[in-house]
This record gives C-alpha cells, sequence and structure tokens, in this order.
C-alpha cells in the first residue's frame, strides 16, 4: 500500500519501506510513538528470549550441577546468566550487519537450524523401536550438518561460506530428513531399550 501511495522511494529495500515511511511521512510526534511501539514490541519479544535462556542456564545446568537451591543465590546467577546472554545476542546480531537479506528471511533461515532436527524428533516419537537416545543422537547429527548449510549461506565470512546455495525454504526438509536418517539407523544399531521418545512424554 506504501508503494500504491507513492511513500516509498524506487530502489529501497523491503525492510527500509516502512522505517523510510515514518522518518518521511509521519508527523513528530506520531512518528515517535509508532518508534516507541516498535522498540516495546521488541524488547518483549527479546526479554522472553533471554528469561527463557537464563531460566535454562541457572536451573537445568548450574543448579543441577551444583546442586545449588538457595534462592538468592539463584537470583544472582540467574541475572548474571541474562547479562551473559544479551552480549551474545548483541554479538550474534552484529554478524548480519552488512547483510543485504530481508530480515524476515534472514530470521526464518536461522530459525531453520533447529526446526527441521525437532520436528524430525517428532517424527521419530512415532516409531516404535527408537529410543530416547536415538533422538539425541540424531538432533545432534542433524545440527552439527545443518549449521555449516544454514551458516554459510547468511554469514558472508562464515568458513562455510563456499557451500553450495540452496533455497531456505529446504532447511527445514532437509533437517528432518537427515535427523529420521539418523534416528532409524542409531535405533537398528544400538542395544534394546524398552524407553522409547514415545513413552518419554508420558513418564
Amino acid at each position: 500500500s506504501l508503494w500504491l501511495a507513492g511513500a516509498a522511494e524506487p530502489g529501497l529495500r523491503s525492510d527500509a519501506i516502512y522505517p523510510g515511511f515514518i522518518a518521511t511521512r509521519l508527523p513528530a510526534g506520531l512518528a515517535g510513538l509508532v518508534v516507541a511501539g516498535i522498540l516495546a514490541a521488541a524488547m518483549g519479544t527479546h526479554a522472553s528470549a533471554i528469561n527463557s535462556l537464563a531460566s535454562a542456564t541457572t536451573h537445568d545446568f548450574y543448579a543441577s550441577l551444583t546442586g545449588e537451591r538457595d534462592p538468592q543465590r539463584l537470583l544472582r546467577v540467574g541475572r548474571a546468566a541474562s547479562l551473559v546472554w544479551a552480549l551474545v545476542l548483541v554479538a550474534g546480531a552484529m554478524l548480519f550487519r552488512d547483510q543485504n537479506t530481508p530480515v524476515v528471511q534472514l530470521a526464518l533461515s536461522v530459525a531453520s537450524l533447529t526446526y527441521g532436527c525437532l520436528l524430525g524428533m517428532y517424527v521419530l516419537a512415532a516409531v516404535r523401536r527408537a529410543r530416547q537416545v536415538d533422538a539425541i543422537v540424531a538432533v545432534a547429527v542433524g545440527m552439527t550438518l545443518m549449521a555449516p548449510v544454514v551458516l554459510g549461506a547468511v554469514i558472508p565470512h562464515f568458513p562455510f561460506h563456499w557451500l553450495p546455495g540452496l533455497a531456505w525454504p529446504w532447511y527445514v526438509p532437509l533437517g528432518t530428513a537427515v535427523t529420521v536418517l539418523t534416528g532409524l539407523a542409531a535405533s537398528l544399531v544400538g542395544q534394546s531399550d524398552s524407553r522409547t521418545v514415545g513413552q518419554v512424554g508420558v513418564d
């Protein structure tokens, strides 16, 4: 609609159309409110992600490995983990500062690194012979093999940037196939175990 209204300049990237409209077409007060709303939405999204990462780090790793149960100590560790993860996310975002790829495509490409493996794990849950360890091995192998493909395509100076290009919608099907095939192969060579992936959610 911005193109039809003549509010977008020719040659702009798709990511720059709406910011350009805000900066050049909206009144000063309204533009500030729109920018504040965008920042608030971004902060809410990032806050939930950082909170989840810090919670998993504190309770699933630190508390489990050290046996720490003091709430005050765990609170301090959680705050430190939040700061560390925030810095990690900022550093990761800086890797893409020279990208010309639209942000939506870039985000979906990176997310596909785990989406395919996650879908493959759910497929393995329907296979009775697949054990929990088979699913873990399959996800590890799937992410290891998909990381060079995905990151090499979205990060210009990544070591595996020379790999042949693959359209990003294929990342999920490829990751799913690798995970399922690896899990089935592991189930064929592994020892018999009554604890299958499908039973994990019931236990």
